[in-house]
Parts: structure tokens; sequence; C-alpha cells
């Protein structure tokens, strides 16, 4: 499967976007890589994915996990994602960088 993002920097409207093809055999990690590129910045810092866009939620992915969370190692296809579904890449814990994916469509391979 490959899946299209739409992937906007949270507080900066909805004119500012990238598109993002990924294959669903890629893990969160890669994702994380390639939304970084397309916006210039340095993969230098830690980062979560949290799938109900709340900072340090339960319901996330980590980078670094601590006590059993899940791991950003995760393909994504493993993680169930739902047409139209948002959540959200926090990255850097000191600046708190978020960005909105929304998962537009799934395409099959």
């Amino acid at each position: 499967m490959r899946y299209t993002l739409k992937v906007y920097p949270t507080g900066r409207g909805r004119e500012i976007y990238r598109s993002i093809r990924i294959s669903g055999k890629d893990t969160l990690d890669r994702l994380c890589e390639f939304i970084l590129e397309t916006f210039d910045f340095i993969h230098e810092h830690l980062y979560e994915f949290c799938m109900d866009n709340r900072m340090y939620s339960e319901d996330s992915y980590e980078y670094d996990p601590e006590d059993g969370k899940p791991s950003t190692n995760i393909a994504i296809d493993k993680i169930c994602l739902v047409k139209g579904q948002n959540f959200t890449l926090h990255y850097d814990y000191g600046d708190d960088w978020m960005f909105t994916i929304q998962f537009c469509t799934l395409h099959t391979i």
C-alpha cells in the first residue's frame, strides 16, 4: 500500500502544507524524516506521533519510548489509519514543533 498524506505546520493555517506519498512498509521514523526534510528541518531531536493530536498523550508512538510505550519503529500499515484521520507529529520537546498530518488517500501498489 502507498499512502498520500497532507502535512500542515500547526498554527500556520491551511495554505502552507506538503503532500507526502509513503509506502505502508515504511516506518513512522521514515515519515518523520520525510516531514522534516520537506520543511527544511535538521533531524536532531526527539519526537512522537500523537494519534489523538495531544502532546505527551497515552495514544502515541515515541521515538525513544519508556515504560513499554509503542515505538515509532513501526510500519505505517500496522497503525490502522482511517481515511480522513488527522494525527500529529510533535518534534523537539523543547521548542514543541507540531505538524498536523491528514491521511488523504490509499493506493494499492
